[in-house]
């Protein structure tokens, strides 16, 4: 949730440096993908929030398991990528092509 504070409320380069830091892990340690794809979506970084969440979906993430109804989400929604991710994964879409 730190991210996303930084991220919102002005700290933009406390935001970017965690999500750096983040990333740098990644390749060494478990770094849960949805974890840089949200915070790079909180800096208005859509396309490199699309690459982790990408990451996350190839590696069966658990957490996306609320990517339909999550308020995590709630930035992506407007994003078609987002909702090529949610037909993919198979969740059930309204008449309006909106899970939420």
């Amino acid at each position: 949730m730190l991210r996303q504070v930084y991220a919102r409320h002005g700290k933009r380069t406390e935001a970017e440096a965690l999500l750096q830091e983040l990333s740098a892990r990644f390749d060494n340690e478990y770094v849960p993908p949805v974890t840089l794809s949200l915070i790079a979506m909180a800096l208005g970084d859509a396309d490199r929030a699309f690459h982790w969440l990408e990451q996350e979906h190839r590696d069966r993430g658990i957490f996306l398991f609320t990517a339909a109804e999550g308020v995590w989400f709630d930035d992506f929604r407007s994003d078609p990528r987002f909702e090529d991710m949610l037909r993919r994964m198979h969740f059930p879409q309204t008449a309006a092509g909106a899970t939420h």
